[in-house]
């Protein structure tokens, strides 16, 4: 299967819901400003590498969550961290805690 940009944006979408960090990287306010939303997770594509990068600050500072150098290297890294945290989800709620 050949591994698409807009294969990786929407597993990168479904981190941002699974981790409840916002979906877009900027929002709108009712005055026309823009505000960045802190922990949202997005790509950081440079010369042939790609990176996962989660928004640290409001001034649109990111920090590298992790290094891919091919979009089928970054696929299966980020279905990696989706299954993980997917699982984890499932497994440690509240009720099995106790």
């Amino acid at each position: 299967m050949k591994i698409t940009k807009s294969i990786n944006q929407s597993r990168v979408e479904t981190l941002n819901k699974m981790t409840k960090n916002p979906i877009e990287y900027m929002t709108q306010l009712k005055n026309g400003e823009h505000k960045t939303n802190l922990g949202h997770y997005s790509i950081d594509r440079c010369l042939g590498s790609v990176k996962l990068v989660q928004t640290m600050n409001s001034g649109g500072g990111v920090r590298i969550v992790f290094y891919a150098s091919t979009e089928r290297e970054f696929f299966d890294k980020i279905i990696t961290i989706n299954n993980f945290i997917s699982y984890d989800l499932k497994s440690f709620t509240p009720e099995k805690i106790k």
